[in-house]
């Protein structure tokens, strides 16, 4: 099972429109029952206010629509680090990763 980085990270992420955790969550804002992506540039909500899922179908299913500014189910697109994250894996199976290998990707 894949599980999230730590609620800290994804906040200073979607705080600060990281883009390159654009494709690794979406934020899900209880007040409005919408999901965005970690740059939408709609105005943040309070904190408080927001829940974070692995994709949009875990978003959908926990009763969220999609935003209709960043437009979450549009694109897929994994950031350039996942990819080569992605390739290494398929090209080492047997390899374990550490916390630090991602840190350096």
């Amino acid at each position: 099972m894949i599980t999230l980085p730590p609620v800290s990270e994804l906040e200073r992420a979607w705080q600060t429109r990281d883009a390159s955790y654009d494709g690794l969550f979406v934020i899900g804002v209880r007040t409005t029952g919408i999901f965005c992506r970690p740059t939408c540039p709609a105005r943040k909500p309070l904190p408080r206010n927001v829940e974070y899922f692995r994709t949009p179908r875990e978003a959908l299913a926990a009763g969220y629509r999609p935003c209709r500014r960043c437009r979450p189910l549009e694109r897929s697109d994994e950031p350039a680090w996942v990819t080569e994250l992605l390739r290494r894996l398929d090209e080492h199976p047997g390899v374990r990763l550490r916390r630090d290998d991602f840190g350096a990707l």
